[in-house]
């Protein structure tokens, strides 16, 4: 219900949303700014669509809240544990880097916010769904910073010095990539398959755990 804001119909949301980050992105390419953002086009408010990306929320039966204008609004409604079950901003930043060869920012909501923006009906007060707000935006920051480091900053750096010293000529990029790839990619599954359990222990507690749904 939350969703129906967007005027877009759900099966072309996301295409709009790229057409327009590409716009936004265009002018601010125009305008000569050095550090360039998606001009916030995924998001209907401050922090709806990061919350409401994270589980535990029902969005099928929001309450309302006072907002900052002092006018009732929508929100979601915390039934269940709030945890951050998949890369909520990384998708886009990949979007965003994919189109600019500037540097990027990206905004991520307070858990503060967050929590005055919805009904907790699940933690005993309003302080502990903060600190479970909290531990969710901490994760995100920590995975696109370790995106950012590993995947779009020392990538590029290790292909470039393998052009730069192991063949020693700009036309070996295409080389370079390749041994890059026999190299890192059976790390990458290294690194995959030890975190295996890990990820399995975090699926059997999801399909473990209770309904949490409420729908009175």
């Amino acid at each position: 219900m939350l969703n129906d804001l967007w005027r877009i119909e759900p099966e072309y949301l996301e295409e709009a949303q790229n057409d327009a980050t590409l716009i936004a992105l265009d002018d601010q390419h125009r305008a000569g700014v050095d550090i360039v953002t998606d001009g916030e086009m995924r998001r209907e408010s401050y922090s709806n669509r990061f919350a409401n990306s994270l589980s535990g929320m029902d969005l099928d039966h929001p309450r309302e809240a006072i907002d900052r204008t002092g006018k009732a609004a929508p929100v979601p409604r915390v039934t269940g544990e709030v945890k951050r079950s998949a890369p909520v901003e990384l998708p886009f930043v990949e979007f965003l880097k994919a189109h600019t060869d500037k540097p990027i920012k990206l905004t991520l909501p307070d858990p503060f916010t967050m929590t005055q923006q919805a009904q907790n009906d699940y933690y005993p007060d309003d302080g502990s769904l903060a600190m479970a707000y909290a531990e969710a935006v901490q994760v995100m920051a920590l995975f696109l910073l370790t995106a950012n480091l590993i995947g779009l900053g020392l990538g590029p750096t290790v292909i470039a010095l393998a052009t730069d010293y192991v063949f020693g000529y700009d036309a070996a990029i295409g080389k370079s990539i390749a041994l890059c790839t026999v190299v890192l990619c059976p790390l990458a599954a290294l690194i995959l398959w030890r975190s295996l359990p890990s990820i399995n222990k975090l699926l059997e507690e999801q399909r473990t755990a209770e309904p949490t749904t409420n729908t009175e």
